[in-house]
């Protein structure tokens, strides 16, 4: 595409759109302009003796760019405050933080290690309720008062694995 394109106009609506964060390809679709056109009349910006136009549009697609980054960075800051994964989406692309950097591989295996540990403890101890449970008498009041409790109240049995599997179990 020539220069005839290029205009206040054409101008204007590129730096809303990316004060809007639209992408460039989109920006582009929308005023005429092919992608390696809006690069083209950013790099003529930094000609020798450059277009005084094309340097303006270049800062001011530097400012829109700026100003859109801005605001989706408060964004995520705000939304930050109660997510922890806002907040490490934020360190990982402002601060080239990566979670994966903090943990070592040896560690990692650790963890992993750790983690099917206590996925192995957990069915044991599992196990080790439901064989106590068949051990007892079932009319024993210790058994019916876990039993009602568990109908009754399904919120008691939140958090614990062996009380949700045994409520479920009875509403079947």
């Amino acid at each position: 595409m020539s220069n005839t394109k290029f205009s206040q106009a054409v101008v204007d609506r590129i730096v809303i759109g990316l004060e809007e964060s639209q992408s460039i390809t989109g920006i582009c679709k929308s005023v005429g302009i092919s992608p390696p056109t809006y690069y083209k009349w950013l790099s003529e910006a930094n000609l020798a003796s450059p277009d005084p136009k094309k340097v303006a549009f270049l800062e001011r697609v530097m400012a829109a760019e700026g100003a859109a980054e801005q605001g989706l960075v408060d964004v995520v800051r705000h939304k930050a405050k109660k997510d922890a994964k806002a907040a490490q989406w934020l360190l990982s692309r402002r601060y080239k933080w990566q979670e994966g950097h903090q943990i070592g591989k040896e560690a990692q295996k650790e963890l992993d290690q750790l983690r099917v540990a206590k996925a192995r403890a957990e069915v044991e101890f599992l196990d080790a309720r439901s064989e106590a449970l068949r051990g007892m008498d079932s009319e024993s009041d210790e058994v019916l008062g876990l039993l009602r409790g568990i109908m009754d109240d399904p919120n008691e049995a939140k958090g614990d694995p062996g009380l949700e599997i045994l409520r479920l179990s009875s509403t079947n």
